[in-house]
């Protein structure tokens, strides 16, 4: 991904996440916060830290809703790759809450799920298909 990207005029962010090395949705949406928001900022905004840090306790709802927010606010795009997603295939809140991050007007997040299970679309509800792309 990082090849490709060198290519392009534009500079993106991207996050990176193995799933598989991840113990609960909730440790993939701190990872997710933490390089997206607070690792590559200057001021480690008090406020993103600790929203990143602490969310493993939250609700996953709550989780969401704070991704929602702060992607609201995201000026330049964000590449979000999801490795072994697969390893989660059964939280299909958490899929769909994911996707629905890319669907939030005027998002700037493009995310890029990698399975290891070929025919990972028959396991998703029909409401996660529709807002995926193949």
């Amino acid at each position: 991904l990082n090849f490709i990207l060198k290519e392009f005029p534009v500079k993106f962010s991207t996050a990176y996440l193995n799933c598989m090395s991840m113990w609960s949705v909730n440790h993939v949406y701190s990872g997710m916060l933490y390089k997206l928001f607070v690792l590559n900022r200057n001021d480690h905004n008090v406020l993103l830290t600790t929203c990143s840090s602490k969310v493993s306790s939250l609700p996953q709802g709550q989780i969401s809703s704070i991704g929602k927010k702060l992607i609201e606010e995201i000026k330049k795009t964000k590449i979000i790759v999801l490795d072994e997603i697969d390893h989660f295939i059964k939280d299909q809140t958490f899929i769909y809450n994911l996707l629905e991050w890319t669907h939030i007007k005027n998002s700037k997040i493009i995310l890029i799920m990698i399975s290891n299970i070929l025919d990972l679309s028959v396991n998703l509800s029909a409401k996660i298909q529709s807002r995926m792309k193949f």
